[in-house]
C-alpha cells in the first residue's frame, strides 16, 4: 500500500490518542492521525472531509454517544468506510453489536504495545480491501456504461461476469448469466472457434480474436453479433479467464442485406435494359458496359473495361469528358450526343 492512511481517531482520552497516534506512526509513516473527541465532531469530520478519511477508528464510551451509535449514523451516508471500533469495554456482545452494525473489525484495548501492531494491520488490511472494492466498483461502473455487451469466461468457458448490454442482448438476468457455460447463449459450433481462438492468443499467434456468431436470447430468439476476445493476465499460472465484447450487429446486417438487394436491382436492370449503357470513372475510362452496348459495337467486356470512351467514339475529346464528369453532382444529368465506332470501324448506328 503506497498511498497515504487517512485514519480518524475518535477517543475521548487525549493522552490515548496521542499515544496512538505515536506508535501508529512508527508503525507506518503512511499513516495521517486525525483526532477527535466526541461523536458529533467525528461525523462532522467525515462529512466535511468526505473522501479524505480512509479508516474510522472509534473507542465504544464517547461523551455524547456510544461507537456502535455513531457506527451506525456514519454507516447512514458512507456505507463502505472502513471503521474500526477500538475499546477498552470487551466483551462479546459489544463485538457482535459492533459488526452487526458494520463494523469492518473490533479490537479491545490492552496494556502494552502490540495491540497497535493488531491495530496497524487491522487498518491496513480494512483500507486495502476498501480500496479494492471501490477500484471493482468503478470499474462495473465503466463496463456498464459500454454500449456493447461485456463478458469474462474463466478456463471452463463459464461466464464469471457479465454487463448491462449483455444481459439487455440475452434477455437472461444476470445472475442466470453468471455461472452458466456459454452454451447457454452460443451454439457449439461458436464456442469450439472460441476454443481456438483462444489456443491462439495462449500461443501468443494473435493479440485478440474475433469471430461473427448469434446469441440465442431467452425467449428463443436470435442476435446476430461480433465478438472480439481477448486474455486476462496471460502470464498468470492459473486458469486463464477470456473477457470479450459483443456487439449487435442487427441494424448493420440489414443495411448490407438491402445494399444487397439495391445492387441485385441494379445488376438486372442494367444488364436487361434494351438501351446501351456505360459506367465511366471520373477520368472518362470505360468500368462497365451492359449487355447492349456490347452487343451492339461488337466488344466483349474485357476489351472495354479501362478503355477510354474517345478511343470508341471519335465525336468525344479526352479533355472535354474529365471536364464534362468533374462538373457534374452525384445524381445529376448532362446529354450530349455522340458516335460510337464498332469495332470493325463501322459507325453505329
Amino acid at each position: 500500500m503506497s498511498d497515504l492512511v487517512r485514519i480518524l481517531h475518535v477517543d475521548g482520552d487525549p493522552k490515548f490518542k496521542e499515544m496512538t497516534a505515536k506508535f501508529l506512526k512508527q508503525e507506518s509513516d503512511q499513516f495521517v492521525l486525525i483526532g477527535e473527541s466526541t461523536s458529533t465532531d467525528a461525523r462532522e469530520r467525515v462529512i466535511d472531509t468526505e473522501d479524505e478519511i480512509d479508516c474510522v477508528v472509534s473507542d465504544y464510551a464517547l461523551p455524547d454517544m456510544n461507537g456502535i451509535e455513531l457506527l451506525k449514523s456514519i454507516r447512514d451516508e458512507f456505507s463502505d468506510l472502513p471503521f474500526i471500533l477500538f475499546t477498552g469495554k470487551g466483551s462479546e456482545a459489544v463485538a457482535r453489536d459492533a459488526l452487526r452494525a458494520g463494523a469492518t473489525d473490533y479490537l479491545q484495548k490492552q496494556s502494552g504495545t502490540e495491540q497497535y501492531d493488531l491495530l496497524a494491520n487491522q487498518i491496513r488490511n480494512a483500507v486495502e480491501q476498501s480500496r479494492a472494492d471501490r477500484r471493482v466498483t468503478e470499474y462495473e461502473t465503466v463496463i456498464d456504461t459500454v454500449p456493447d455487451g461485456v463478458y469474462i469466461f474463466d478456463d471452463s468457458f463459464e461466464f464469471t461476469m457479465v454487463n448491462d448490454r449483455l444481459v439487455e442482448l440475452t434477455g437472461y438476468a444476470r445472475d442466470e448469466l453468471v455461472g452458466s457455460h456459454a452454451s447457454l447463449v452460443f451454439d457449439e459450433e461458436s464456442i469450439e472457434r472460441g476454443k481456438r481462438n483462444r489456443e491462439r492468443l495462449r500461443d501468443g499467434r494473435s493479440e485478440y480474436g474475433e469471430a461473427n456468431a448469434e446469441i440465442e436470447t431467452a425467449s428463443g430468439g436470435t442476435v446476430p453479433v461480433e465478438v472480439r476476445g481477448s486474455l486476462l493476465d496471460p502470464d498468470t499460472e492459473e486458469p486463464i479467464k477470456t473477457a470479450g465484447v459483443v456487439r449487435d450487429v442487427t441494424e448493420q446486417r440489414e443495411r448490407e442485406r438491402q445494399l444487397e438487394t439495391t445492387i441485385a436491382r441494379f445488376e438486372a436492370l442494367f444488364e436487361q435494359s434494351p438501351d446501351m449503357i456505360d459506367i465511366l470513372d471520373p477520368a472518362g475510362n470505360i468500368l462497365e458496359a451492359n449487355y447492349q452496348f456490347r452487343e451492339k459495337i461488337g466488344y466483349e467486356e474485357d476489351e472495354l473495361v479501362g478503355r477510354g470512351i474517345w478511343t470508341i467514339d471519335r465525336r468525344v475529346d479526352e479533355d472535354d469528358v474529365a471536364e464534362l464528369l468533374s462538373d457534374l453532382d452525384i445524381g445529376g444529368r448532362r446529354r450530349f450526343e455522340g458516335r460510337p465506332e464498332r469495332r470493325d470501324g463501322s459507325a453505329f448506328p
